[in-house]
């Protein structure tokens, strides 16, 4: 059955039985699936299941991409997504679904196009310009930056340097407070600049570099 859960740090909870294995799925509801907020969604959901037995922790969002994706399995999450992705796993339960270059007529939204969306926003963040405030902040990763600081000392102007830590925000690898941004997951974020490496620009830039 469903129930409101109320005074909890999550919205739904349904108790489920399969075979002889009974469960509580605790769900966290978000309007958004950027990464910065599936870690907000999985922090919420482990503090609320800490008390919970046989309790299994879910997120639902209207869509979450392939690394979000991978952020839940990693922190053994579960995801379901309006696009049709879904991944349960728990006990001897495994379900994963992945929609992949299907258009979703109903919600008006073409999964291919998603993808390309994510690639170009990949390229973006990766960019030339965009890539001297990334590596100042991986070069200083300890360093609590002001915008104004971190433009100068990445010699990017302020519009390109906002515009980066925005995506860097969203994408859950900076911590942005009252002016103040701090890289939260270098590792993480080296990881992602190495996956979508472009060759070609910096084989440009090496041989236009005096």
């Amino acid at each position: 059955g469903k129930q409101k859960v109320e005074k909890k740090p999550y919205d739904l909870v349904f108790d489920v039985q399969i075979n002889k294995t009974r469960k509580k799925l605790v769900c966290e509801v978000k309007s958004a699936g950027q990464p910065r907020y599936l870690y907000q969604a999985i922090g919420q959901l482990k503090l609320g299941i800490s008390a919970e037995k046989d309790a299994y922790p879910i997120i639902v969002a209207p869509y979450i991409s392939e690394r979000g994706r991978n952020i839940c399995k990693e922190a053994g999450v579960g995801f379901i997504d309006l696009q049709g992705n879904v991944f349960l796993k728990f006990n001897s339960i495994l379900i994963d679904v992945q929609q992949v270059g299907v258009k979703d007529r109903a919600m008006g939204i073409d999964r291919v196009s998603v993808k390309k969306m994510e690639k170009r926003t990949l390229r973006r963040l990766f960019s030339p310009v965009s890539s001297r405030v990334i590596r100042v902040m991986l070069e200083n990763s300890k360093e609590v930056w002001t915008l104004r600081a971190l433009s100068t000392e990445a010699e990017a102007s302020l519009k390109q340097t906002y515009l980066v830590t925005n995506t860097l925000d969203e994408e859950g690898f900076v911590d942005k407070k009252r002016g103040a941004i701090t890289l939260t997951r270098p590792g993480e974020l080296l990881d992602l600049w190495a996956s979508s490496y472009n060759i070609t620009i910096n084989e440009i830039q090496t041989f236009y570099s005096f």
